[in-house]
């Protein structure tokens, strides 16, 4: 998604969704590294701030089949620049962005029961 005005080729935010197979899931148990946020939805969930942008992935419970095969979870993933959010814009709100997308991802896919993801994010979990 980009700016209306087209003044500069950086997207406002980048979401993508990607089957993934259970394997690959990290555990809800998963630490933290120091810039990283988890919150307690989905399989998995979490915003990286890095110098420049933020990232958040959600992963959700949703079998799917494709051409290369079946997965039983789909990852998305939110790309975020920094210079391109409100200075007071929070973890939380990206976290909100991704799972309110991905809600609708899973209701188009079939699978929003399965999924199970909160109409309003909850607070990061403590860790």
């Amino acid at each position: 998604m980009y700016k209306a005005d087209g003044k500069n080729d950086f997207p406002l935010l980048d979401i993508t969704f990607e089957p993934q197979v259970a394997s690959s899931v990290p555990g809800k148990e998963a630490e933290a590294e120091r810039s990283e946020v988890l919150y307690p939805i989905g399989a998995f969930a979490a915003v990286n701030s890095k110098p420049g942008s933020d990232y958040a992935t959600l992963i959700f419970t949703c079998a799917t089949k494709g051409p290369d095969g079946s997965a039983s979870h789909v990852k998305a993933s939110l790309y975020v620049p920094t210079n391109q959010t409100r200075p007071d814009s929070t973890t939380t709100d990206r976290m909100t962005v991704l799972n309110d997308v991905s809600r609708a991802m899973a209701e188009q896919l079939g699978c929003a029961d399965e999924a199970a993801l909160p109409t309003r994010v909850p607070e990061p979990a403590k860790g």
